[in-house]
């Protein structure tokens, strides 16, 4: 793997002296933000390297392309009018039994749309290829349905089951079995049921692909590209796995370091140790957390920004110690080269934006993946977790005190950050996709 990887940046150089054509791409990509803004960078990239880009997604997603500098085509303009996806993400933020058959629901008539209008716009644009999220189940069908080669992309942890049991399934905090044969089969089993709660979502797909005539799916997996799954996480964070079956090529996190448009009063800072805390934009932590943090943060020498994300200062009810900054956003990888901790819910872009500062962590997992990106925080050193369910600002306090005061997690931090900084970033992830996409890596991947 790290054979073809070194072999994709040699061939991208050449890419640039003429040796390859400009091509189109098109992207498949969930409508959340940390999934555009992972692959709007990853477009603006290979625009600038003089490919054609174009975002296919519902019209509610129009502005993410345009401030990311590619194309747009909407999809699903009848299923989902103006205003679909604020409702779909007022659904999702509260995680329940009823939340998540509703946007099981919603994902499959997202699915018809994309198999549908996708392929459509892909024959008319006439791509070469294919970047899709990795949690998109329709890049496969829609690469069948038009010849078209695609990629899959990881914008959060990378999803796909190790069949020998070695690493853990996607969203649960356990660690690696290790060789231990009960660990191993826990493992699998949740593998399994991982990819049960997807089940409906691939028989939509397969009800599409049999009447095209399509081989049926099997499961979920059988929808990552045979091409190989770029991933934004360095190797060193992501548990090893017994047994790959693609390629797995760990380029780290693609940064925007473009100046963040985000108002920020920097004369506030007033050069205490800063303690950046970030409860996410999708899955919103509840006040109670909120206010563990400003109080853990209050009795001790330190200075707390505070991401509010959903809840505006009024909503918060919450009132904040002298010299705390409690912002609704905040310009996020600009306080985090600051920050001598961060505080977060474990999601995959703040932990990983964290990391490439050689910034340590406290994460309270939410929802979704955080639990796992959490343990492998953990489990890397570079920070610790804890339960929302524990959360409480003595609890929290200590926790900071014990980070802040413990040289091991700043250090372990930096190797992270090491890690990052020699995967390439952005750069890597577009000489990846120029290698793949090139007639001789297609043609000998078919």
């Amino acid at each position: 793997m790290q054979n073809f990887l070194n072999w994709s940046v040699s061939f991208s150089l050449s890419c640039h002296k003429g040796m390859i054509a400009p091509m189109k791409f098109g992207i498949v990509c969930p409508p959340v933000p940390g999934h555009l803004y992972g692959m709007m960078t990853i477009g603006r990239e290979l625009e600038r390297r003089g490919h054609s880009v174009y975002l296919l997604g519902i019209g509610d997603v129009e502005p993410y392309a345009r401030k990311g500098g590619v194309g747009f085509v909407e999809i699903g303009k009848e299923e989902f009018p103006p205003g679909a996806l604020d409702q779909y993400l007022d659904l999702i933020r509260n995680v329940t039994i009823s939340t998540i058959r509703k946007g099981v629901a919603w994902a499959e008539v997202m699915c018809q749309a994309l198999c549908r209008d996708g392929a459509t716009a892909a024959r008319e644009l006439g791509l070469d290829g294919l970047l899709v999220d990795q949690s998109q189940t329709e890049g496969k069908t829609i690469s069948d349905l038009t010849g078209i080669p695609f990629l899959s992309i990881c914008n959060a942890l990378n999803l796909e089951g190790d069949a020998s049991g070695e690493a853990p399934p996607p969203f649960v905090s356990w660690y690696p079995a290790q060789g231990k044969a009960l660990f191993r089969i826990r493992n699998r089993l949740g593998n399994w049921a991982f990819s049960a709660v997807l089940n409906p979502i691939i028989a939509t797909t397969n009800k599409l692909r049999k009447a095209h005539n399509l081989p049926l799916l099997q499961n979920w997996e059988n929808c990552i590209s045979p091409l190989g799954v770029i991933s934004n996480f360095p190797s060193k964070l992501d548990f090893s796995r017994g047994l790959n079956q693609r390629p797995i090529f760990y380029t780290g996190p693609y940064l925007d370091e473009r100046p963040n448009d985000v108002a920020f009063d920097w004369s506030l800072l007033d050069g205490r140790p800063l303690v950046y805390a970030s409860m996410g934009t999708l899955h919103t932590a509840k006040k109670e957390i909120l206010s563990a943090i400003v109080a853990a943060c209050s009795t001790l020498p330190v200075q707390l920004v505070l991401s509010l994300g959903q809840w505006t200062l009024e909503q918060a009810d919450q009132s904040f110690p002298a010299g705390t900054i409690a912002v609704p956003y905040a310009p996020q990888l600009a306080l985090l080269r600051r920050a001598s901790l961060a505080i977060t819910h474990g999601g995959a872009n703040t932990v990983l934006e964290a990391l490439s500062f050689g910034c340590p962590l406290i994460t309270i997992p939410l929802a979704s993946d955080q639990p796992a990106v959490s343990a492998r925080v953990t489990w890397a050193g570079a920070g610790t977790t804890i339960a929302q369910k524990q959360v409480d600002a003595v609890r929290l306090r200590q926790l900071i005190a014990q980070v802040l005061e413990n040289p091991d997690f700043k250090n372990c931090a930096e190797v992270m950050k090491t890690e990052i900084e020699n995967s390439g970033g952005v750069k890597a992830a577009v000489n990846v996709i120029e290698s793949v996409f090139s007639s001789a890596t297609i043609s000998a991947a078919r």
